[in-house]
């Protein structure tokens, strides 16, 4: 039976995609820094701190036929990977369609500091050209990741993912959704009539690909991200349907002004990622759509939530700070009466 080691398998990527390698009869073996949660009891699961000298390789021992590392977030991490040598069979991480820049160089990382968003394809491609590794920006790291393990000695798959959602995150944009359902808004403004799209990925087709690339191993980069992206007035009509709620849809023709009309999903040209290379080299069938799968993550932020305010539970959603300024949406809407 092959061996796989889930890095970083506590969270929201990593439970989707232990559980999955297990059904596919790989022997799973997960490690994070937190002790094991109760509803992971039933997987062999141990503690391990990547950044503790020695740790990591003391779990590896011998080695394992497949690495999944959810958590390679500096080149560091992927060197430790690397200076393991020949222990791992081949190495599957999880990387970022932020990756990618258009002909001028903008990307998704520079426009939040420039406000010049990139003029991308539709769809792009894994040709597209790339922003230069660095160690400084998470597009720029990420980059570094790749071009370090693919050099190494195991064969390496990279999954360059969108907007990912799923349960045990401390991201979120759907939040801004329910939020507005928990507080009992009437409105939602969006800005751009609502129809932009900046592309989701759901649990169910990280966890398929990931079994894919455990099959193909070495097969290089792959974008990993829902077919058929909604847009944010979509998304919004699905997160309070399931709720079941409806808003009041005010929709700006243009840009948003100020907070109002601001949306995590909110970009002047639609994002996009094509996944054919996926489907044709790793033999990758999406098995879901956000629709359907976005709702179990929705009730986990319900249960997660309730009681709480956001900061409290998604600590890694900063950009929601300006998105709830419920004083300036009611001012803007008076101002329309």
């Amino acid at each position: 039976m092959a061996t796989v080691l889930v890095l970083g398998g506590s969270g929201q990527m990593g439970r989707p995609i232990a559980r999955r390698l297990v059904a596919d009869g790989y022997d799973v073996t997960v490690a994070a820094r937190s002790v094991s949660p109760p509803d992971m009891d039933d997987l062999h699961y141990v503690t391990c701190d990547r950044d503790a000298p020695g740790e990591l390789a003391a779990l590896v021992g011998d080695g394992f036929d497949v690495l999944v590392d959810i958590v390679t977030m500096t080149p560091a991490h992927a060197q430790q990977i690397v200076d393991l040598g020949d222990r791992f069979g081949s190495v599957i991480t999880t990387s970022t369609g932020a990756v990618y820049r258009d002909d001028a160089g903008n990307s998704l990382i520079s426009a939040r500091t420039t406000g010049i968003f990139p003029d991308f394809p539709l769809p792009i491609t894994e040709s597209q050209p790339l922003v230069e590794p660095d160690d400084e920006t998470y597009s720029g790291r990420k980059v570094a990741i790749e071009q370090i393990l693919a050099a190494g000695p195991a064969p390496a798959t990279f999954l360059r993912v969108a907007a990912y959602h799923g349960t045990h995150t401390r991201h979120a944009r759907e939040w801004f959704f329910a939020q507005r359902v928990r507080d009992g808004r009437k409105v939602v403004i969006l800005a751009n009539g609502g129809d932009t799209i900046f592309n989701t990925t759901s649990p169910e087709n990280l966890a398929e690909m990931v079994a894919c690339a455990a099959n193909n191993p070495g097969r290089g980069a792959f974008n990993c991200a829902d077919t058929d992206p909604p847009t944010a007035r979509e998304i919004g009509r699905i997160v309070a349907g399931h709720l079941g709620y409806a808003f009041t849809e005010v929709l700006l023709a243009g840009e948003a002004v100020g907070p109002v009309g601001a949306s995590p999903w909110n970009v002047p040209r639609p994002f996009v990622l094509d996944t054919t290379k996926a489907q044709r080299e790793l033999g990758y069938t999406p098995q879901t759509t956000y629709a359907a799968s976005v709702p179990t993550t929705v009730d986990w932020l319900m249960h997660a939530l309730e009681g709480k305010t956001w900061r409290e539970v998604l600590t890694g959603s900063p950009y929601l700070e300006t998105m709830f300024d419920y004083d300036a949406e009611d001012a803007f809407l008076t101002g329309l009466a």
